[in-house]
């Protein structure tokens, strides 16, 4: 079983969003694609957290984070934060995606073992060491 950050939640990805898609990560600069969020870093400090999954349907055991970044060179940090808005708290910190040539990463994929009780908020926020554009993200909590 999974819930995606659209709320979807079954036991196949291959229908998203009453849309039947691939496993693909986010698109980049558009709101197509499966269950894209933007999340803007902060040049030099973490952004403001962006609501990625309102509640968890059931208790959770991995989050599979993944982000859709096309920009050249730098390096972005991401934060996984759990609970209610302006109280969230920090429980993955600085995934690391690292841009080192001209055209980017197409998506980057985390798996992160961890129990997430069910009816949890889930959000994320990011840094980069350079100006950067919004991010389209994809977070599925594995049930």
């Amino acid at each position: 079983m999974f819930i995606n950050s659209l709320g979807v939640s079954g036991v196949a990805a291959a229908v998203w969003g009453n849309a039947t898609r691939d496993l693909s990560a986010p698109t980049g600069s558009d709101s197509a694609g499966p269950a894209r969020v933007n999340v803007t870093p902060n040049n030099g400090s973490k952004g403001a957290w962006t609501q990625l999954i309102a509640a968890t349907t059931s208790k959770g055991y991995a989050l599979v984070f993944s982000a859709n970044i096309q920009q050249t060179g730098g390096t972005i940090y991401f934060d996984i934060g759990t609970g209610a808005a302006a109280a969230e708290v920090a429980v993955v910190k600085d995934i690391p995606v690292g841009m080192t040539t001209n055209v980017g990463v197409d998506y980057l994929i985390v798996v992160v073992p961890c129990v997430i009780p069910a009816g949890t908020r889930i959000s994320a926020r990011a840094q980069a060491d350079f100006a950067a554009a919004a991010i389209g993200v994809l977070l599925t909590v594995m049930e």
